[in-house]
């Protein structure tokens, strides 16, 4: 099953960079994805989650293969595993959501890394 998911969350980056080498194709302008703001709000969610839902799969995946290599007869337990990708993946979520509704962070399209990110405003602080 750690597989399964794994590979559905390759496949989800494989598609989610696609504006990226849209926007690379057509001499860095940001396309009709990273055009819109909504569509540069989910893309940035949905390239941070699943970036870091990556790290984390496989950190489950070295975890498991340790546990069946000191105890080769134990069962795992699927349900676990699943109930630990959600609760990160809101996590993760929540994190990003809480930097966006800040005032002094906003979300655009950046020609230099073809992508939409969250860039932190100049506050003149003293």
């Amino acid at each position: 099953v750690i597989y399964m998911i794994i590979t559905g969350n390759d496949i989800l980056i494989s598609i989610a960079i696609l504006p990226v080498g849209i926007s690379s194709l057509s001499n860095r302008q940001p396309g009709p994805w990273f055009a819109s703001e909504y569509g540069c709000v989910a893309w940035v969610y949905l390239w941070h989650i699943s970036v870091s839902l990556s790290i984390f799969l496989v950190i489950c995946l070295s975890i498991s293969r340790t546990i069946a290599l000191l105890r080769p007869f134990k069962q795992q337990t699927i349900k676990y595993l699943i109930i630990l990708v959600i609760i990160y993946s809101v996590l993760i979520l929540a994190f990003y959501i809480r930097h966006h509704m800040y005032e002094f962070t906003r979300l655009s399209y950046s020609s230099v890394v073809l992508s939409c990110n969250i860039f932190v405003l100049d506050l003149d602080i003293p």
